[in-house]
């Protein structure tokens, strides 16, 4: 069976909330793990962090200044990821469940604390 965890992390830019990501895959033993608002702009920062198990694989939406940013991550194990798309305010990835051997959709939208980008969204 395939797990996924969307959570809301308010930042992962310091070491209690990095250590938090590790805490609640092993928590919940989830395959896919969406996070909102990481706050890290640039995606050396989810490197540099070691946010995921080495194996992991992840695509992101950098933060703008200092809100937003979003991070979509899975195990390759048990998902296979055949395409993917990073919008302004979203990530969506296409996949197979490999236990279930069933394709779907994983999509996160995360929308923009400034008004003058709500348009664009």
């Amino acid at each position: 069976m395939a797990k996924v965890v969307s959570w809301n992390a308010r930042g992962l830019c310091n070491l209690d909330s990095q250590g938090s990501v590790s805490m609640l895959l092993k928590k919940t033993k989830a395959n896919v793990i969406l996070i909102q608002e990481t706050k890290i702009k640039e995606s050396g920062g989810i490197d540099d962090a070691k946010l995921f198990p080495k194996e992991w694989k992840w695509v992101c939406v950098p933060s703008i200044g200092l809100s937003g940013g979003m991070v979509l991550a899975w195990n390759p194990c048990d998902i296979i990821m055949k395409d993917s798309f990073v919008g302004t305010f979203s990530i969506s990835i296409v996949c197979t469940i490999s236990c279930l051997n069933v394709d779907c959709f994983i999509i996160g939208v995360y929308g923009p604390c400034d008004k003058r980008l709500s348009m664009e969204f």
